[in-house]
């Protein structure tokens, strides 16, 4: 299942498929390239967008919406994933996200929300 599409600057298609990334090439070739370092089984990633520094702002999420597992995670040019926020059950909103200055407020479903200061 595809839980995001965003496109980079050169750009080139990033998707979530389950807990994988990939690119899609102008062809449709699929490229599968990192997973997140959670145990994926029983999660896929959901919803994401680029920052201005080409980092990737994704959620992950429990498939059976199990309360308190989801996290924000930033994947980072260098390849690192880095744990942003946690304790969602499902995250939402981040493909629209606003972004005023360096906080990023995503729509926060099924838990209370702070927003968060991103670090340009």
């Amino acid at each position: 299942m595809v839980g995001m599409i965003a496109e980079r600057e050169n750009g080139t298609l990033l998707v979530a498929i389950g807990c994988d990334l990939a690119t899609v090439g102008d062809d449709g070739e699929v490229k599968r390239f990192a997973s997140v370092p959670h145990e994926p089984t029983g999660f896929r990633l959901n919803d994401g967008r680029l920052d201005d520094r080409g980092r990737l702002w994704v959620g992950l999420m429990s498939n059976d919406l199990e309360a308190g597992t989801g996290i924000l995670y930033r994947y980072d040019p260098d390849g690192s994933w880095q744990v942003m926020d946690d304790g969602f059950t499902l995250i939402n909103g981040l493909a629209g996200a606003r972004i005023a200055g360096r906080s990023m407020s995503p729509i926060p479903a099924f838990r209370p929300f702070t927003p968060m200061t991103m670090i340009f």
